[in-house]
């Protein structure tokens, strides 16, 4: 689901054709392969998730994965929802319940009410680096660009080398349409070439900005 679905804005990708036009970046899950835009990462897989599919819900995610809309949640979510708020109501400090609250509401495309869980849990555990990339991925698909970036920001700020957080910013950055702030995060990853698989991945992105540029 990055599903970084920049959708981050998940499934709801838009093509590209001119530079005004947003990127759409599917935020796919950390470093899996998207097949439509620019990746942001976010910090489980699908199977870490949903332990088990019916052919339905595998038909679903295989839309999903490829940036398809699909307007029904997986069956079973709504149980799922309703156990983990009754989990997270018998302890509301417990990190692993918020998270796995917030995980849901976000794959039920519930993006308000994963962002003030997330907080929560950087609150709790601010040295955990994932909340903080999938707070940014819920603000992106509330088209929350600024805000997402402040939080990429806050935690870049105090771990500087951490370059899948510059991947993200790149990938927030192109999908608000600013281009040129999009391009210098994937070159400080480039840069830093300390994950041979991101650095693959924005020397990508950049391509894939030259693209739109060419077609404005």
């Amino acid at each position: 689901r990055l599903r970084l679905h920049v959708d981050l804005l998940m499934n709801q990708p838009t093509s590209v054709t001119s530079a005004s036009q947003k990127i759409a970046i599917t935020v796919v899950l950390v470093l899996s392969v998207a097949l439509v835009g620019v990746l942001f990462m976010r910090s489980r897989t699908p199977a870490e998730t949903t332990p088990t599919f019916s052919a339905e819900e595998a038909a679903a995610r295989a839309h999903e994965a490829a940036g398809v809309q699909v307007g029904a949640v997986a069956p079973g979510f709504q149980q799922r929802l309703h156990d983990a708020q009754a989990a997270l109501a018998e302890d509301s400090l417990d990190v692993d319940r918020l998270l796995d609250l917030a995980h849901l509401y976000d794959d039920g495309h519930q993006a308000a009410d994963a962002v003030p869980l997330y907080r929560r849990v950087i609150e709790l555990a601010p040295e955990q680096p994932m909340p903080y990339f999938d707070l940014a991925g819920a603000l992106v698909e509330l088209r929350e660009f600024d805000e997402a970036t402040q939080v990429l920001e806050g935690w870049i700020e105090q771990h500087p080398d951490d370059v899948r957080a510059l991947f993200n910013l790149g990938a927030v950055r192109a999908n608000a349409g600013d281009f040129d702030a999009a391009r210098s995060w994937f070159d400080e990853v480039i840069r830093a070439n300390t994950d041979a698989a991101l650095t693959l991945q924005a020397q990508q992105a950049i391509l894939r900005l030259e693209q739109a540029r060419a077609g404005a």
